[in-house]
């Protein structure tokens, strides 16, 4: 079987007008994929935003699959929850790519919400809360999401080591695998 091995954090959090923060991240993934050991899912620490607007989380992510499919890559999947002035809750959604080759990655998620309607909008601002999707498979999916309108409220950062084993096996050939024949010539 080929193997997939994650291992990182969730950094933290920057361009959110809020201070409190807290992030819950799940991984997604096709049905050929293995789960192998680690937790595909969890929470962070709620974090008041420091002197230099950053929302530190520092959340370990350690996983394991095996899969002899591609079909389905890996994906971090996020909601940030946030409190407003008035201290009702709030989150905004985000989805980022596993990388698909080996190495060490910073990626960046930016996190957005539907705006919904004038109405639904007028409506948050007086009551508070926002739009939210009634299917979260949306977020992940894709296939739908671009009849959206939505708005950023912020960015998420992911610091990932990426090990990727007996992909070859399987006629996969992701970028460094192939730099690496390459030199072999």
């Amino acid at each position: 079987m080929a193997e997939l091995h994650i291992i990182g954090e969730l950094v933290g959090a920057t361009n959110f007008g809020q201070d409190n923060l807290f992030g819950v991240w799940n991984i997604q993934k096709g049905s050929h994929w293995t789960h192998v050991s680690g937790l595909e899912k969890g929470q962070t620490q709620v974090d008041k935003r420091g002197e230099d607007q950053v929302n530190v989380w520092a959340h370990p992510i350690d996983i394991h699959y095996s899969t002899s499919v591609c079909v389905g890559w890996p994906k971090v999947v996020l909601q940030v929850w946030f409190q407003d002035g008035y201290g009702r809750n709030d989150f905004g959604y985000g989805v980022v790519n596993i990388p698909s080759q080996s190495g060490t990655f910073d990626l960046t998620c930016s996190i957005w919400k539907p705006l919904g309607s004038l109405k639904d909008r007028i409506m948050e601002m007086i009551i508070g809360g926002s739009s939210q999707v009634k299917d979260d498979s949306i977020v992940w999916n894709g296939e739908d999401r671009h009849k959206l309108t939505t708005m950023t409220v912020g960015t998420v950062h992911l610091h990932l080591n990426v090990l990727l084993r007996n992909f070859s096996k399987f006629d996969v050939i992701t970028t460094n695998q192939q730099s690496h024949n390459d030199d072999d010539l």
